[in-house]
């Protein structure tokens, strides 16, 4: 009897170190629970960025969202394709974003990846980039080292009749830690 006891105990012990050693492990880009921040990065020194307390973004606003500074700096829509082949369906329109991503931090590489972005429209339908023609130079994907930047196009197509976009930001799979902007 007095085994069975010390077999439970030694069982409720494993099962106690691996319920407190799940709790600890990290990771690293967003934090969870991160909330986007508005900041100034034209008043940057060393290259941290000033932060602002304000959650409405628009286009020109850099966004800090956990280790990520990101921007979108330019919108054209509609963006009119240049290739017959890749343009738009019938019924459709393409809508470009620039975006701007900066890494300020000073010992950490960063991911950056088009797929990072959505578009929404006035009626809650979300939009993927497109596999259509898409404004030059395309944002791809790779990695960003300390102090670096990278920009580039993101091209959706989306119905003519969609209006009233927002970009949302959401640079982590595993989180649901992102910052929209509202593109009008």
């Amino acid at each position: 009897m007095k085994k069975t006891v010390k077999l439970s105990l030694s069982a409720l012990g494993l099962f106690a170190a691996v319920f407190i050693l799940s709790g600890c492990s990290g990771a690293t880009g967003t934090p969870q629970g991160a909330k986007p921040e508005k900041v100034d990065v034209s008043t940057q020194s060393d290259n941290k960025a000033v932060q602002k307390e304000k959650e409405t973004f628009k286009i020109g606003d850099a966004i800090k969202l956990g280790d990520y500074v990101v921007t979108a700096t330019k919108l054209e829509d509609p963006f009119k394709s240049k290739n017959q082949y890749l343009g738009p369906k019938a019924g459709n329109r393409l809508v470009a974003v620039e975006v701007l991503y900066e890494n300020n931090t000073a010992d950490k590489s960063l991911n950056y990846n088009p797929f990072d972005w959505k578009l929404s429209d006035s009626d809650g339908y979300k939009y993927d980039m497109g596999i259509t023609d898409s404004r030059e130079p395309r944002l791809s994907s790779g990695t960003l080292n300390p102090a670096g930047k990278v920009r580039g196009w993101i091209t959706f197509e989306v119905p003519v009749a969609s209006k009233e976009f927002k970009l949302q930001f959401s640079p982590s799979m595993l989180s649901n830690d992102n910052a929209e902007v509202q593109l009008y």
